[in-house]
């Protein structure tokens, strides 16, 4: 069966147009007749398709397009087994009314497994605003019912930094990593593969560049403060070189979703954000808590087992056009990142595409009290607080407690001294309290 023609190539045959894109002049008049349009095709009743008729399958599939949705009754458990799609074009975000499903909407384009549809994005159920060209979203009857990933990386530098300075001195919602010097200083290093010029030292003395690091080491150490913060340093030491403000895209893949999302998918996703990435320039690739992506491959079972394995083997052949590419790209480098807290399982093939393995470890008390005064940093406190006794009472409750615990206990010990006085410094005995409570919860959930 032939493939079918794009919903906006239909239209522009209409008006005599062979332009391959849509002419502008055909979105405003798709736009400004659609109204019209879909109550004739909601109206439309659906035609029996004969098995070998192309022209009655797109007849069908267009009186299908906008059917009537109430999308203020979807929840998210009924976005399962929906069509994934990429929205290809947004048609100048210009509302058109509706009457017959009473609301405003907006129009656009999308990619579904290759056929090229028009859809609606319902105003009242997502806002406009926040949908963007190449993100992935959920296809319901005609209209986009949710954003799944955004296709473009963060534009805005991640909150996270590696010290205190200039930029971050008087800014508070830049959070610090503490008590993590000596992996920071390795990352450090690794980061120098965004210096043009350094990476062509390298390769000049016949050294390759790094490729990919290796984040591993137990849930809340720090990891992925460390994967953001990179993008933030690589940012300022490209500005610096340049001698002009120059930004080090972050990509931040939640990886358990890429399976969880496009079933039957995923290695299709993996190639598109490795794609994505490298139209970006300089960029950071984050795969966070990849240990389903990384793990040993199964080819003896089924189902899951098979499309898991296909997705690692993407993820490898990934990796390998970077290292092929030498440079990475005239234009910029691309510089995978990856964490998990069981690196042990990991595929030997996957673990050898990680040049820099870096562990980040519980950090032990000195460690503790720098991480809790970087996270009181401008924060008031009482004369009566000392820090060395708060981290010894941890200590005794709970040695293993990581960056992010203690984070949680400050948080507890600043709601705490909110809700007796807003103004009123922090006391230890906030931190007590605090503490009680940290401790009290991790032996309930046990």
């Amino acid at each position: 069966m032939s493939k079918k023609t794009p919903a906006w190539k239909e239209y522009a045959s209409k008006t005599g147009s062979s332009s391959e894109v849509p002419p502008k002049n055909i979105v405003t008049a798709f736009t400004e007749g659609l109204s019209n349009d879909l109550e004739k095709q909601l109206a439309t009743p659906e035609k029996p398709v004969e098995e070998d008729s192309d022209e009655e399958e797109a007849e069908e599939e267009s009186n299908e397009l906008f059917e009537k949705k109430t999308l203020a009754t979807i929840k998210d458990t009924d976005i399962l087994g929906k069509p994934v799609v990429t929205i290809k074009k947004i048609f100048d975000k210009k509302p058109v009314h509706l009457d017959e499903l009473e609301r405003e909407t907006y129009t656009c384009i999308v990619d579904k497994e290759g056929d090229e549809l028009y859809a609606a994005i319902d105003s009242d159920y997502l806002d406009p605003n926040a949908v963007n060209e190449h993100d992935i979203a959920v296809y319901d009857g005609g209209f986009i019912v949710k954003i799944l990933q955004a296709g473009k990386p963060l534009k805005e530098l991640p909150k996270f930094s590696f010290e205190r300075n200039k930029e971050t001195k008087n800014d508070h919602r830049i959070q610090v990593i503490g008590g993590l010097e000596k992996e920071i200083e390795l990352v450090k290093d690794a980061l120098k593969v965004f210096n043009p010029i350094e990476r062509k030292k390298m390769m000049a003395k016949g050294i390759d560049p790094y490729k990919a690091i290796l984040l591993h080491g137990k849930s809340g150490v720090g990891k992925s403060m460390i994967a953001q913060a990179s993008a933030r340093y690589a940012s300022q030491m490209l500005t610096e070189a340049a001698k002009k403000e120059t930004v080090v895209s972050f990509f931040y893949v939640n990886t358990p979703e890429i399976f969880d999302m496009y079933l039957g998918r995923a290695a299709r996703e993996i190639l598109r954000i490795f794609s994505t990435a490298k139209k970006e320039g300089n960029a950071i690739l984050y795969f966070d808590e990849m240990t389903r992506l990384a793990a040993r491959r199964n080819y003896r079972e089924g189902g899951a087992e098979r499309e898991t394995a296909a997705a690692t083997e993407e993820w490898l052949a990934q990796m390998t056009q970077l290292s092929e590419s030498g440079k990475n790209g005239e234009d910029g480098y691309v510089l995978v990142m990856g964490s998990t807290n069981l690196a042990e399982v990991f595929d030997p093939a996957v673990i050898r595409r990680f040049d820099v393995k870096i562990y980040v470890p519980v950090p032990g008390f000195d460690k503790k009290i720098e991480i809790f005064k970087t996270k009181l940093y401008n924060v008031g406190v009482s004369h009566d607080l000392d820090i060395r006794e708060i981290v010894s009472k941890l200590e005794e409750k709970n040695a293993d407690a990581t960056g992010s615990d203690i984070e949680t206990i400050v948080k507890t010990a600043r709601h705490i001294s909110y809700k007796q006085n807003p103004d009123k410094p922090l006391t230890k005995d906030d931190f007590y309290e605090a503490l009680d409570r940290f401790i009290k919860g991790k032996i309930e959930l046990i």
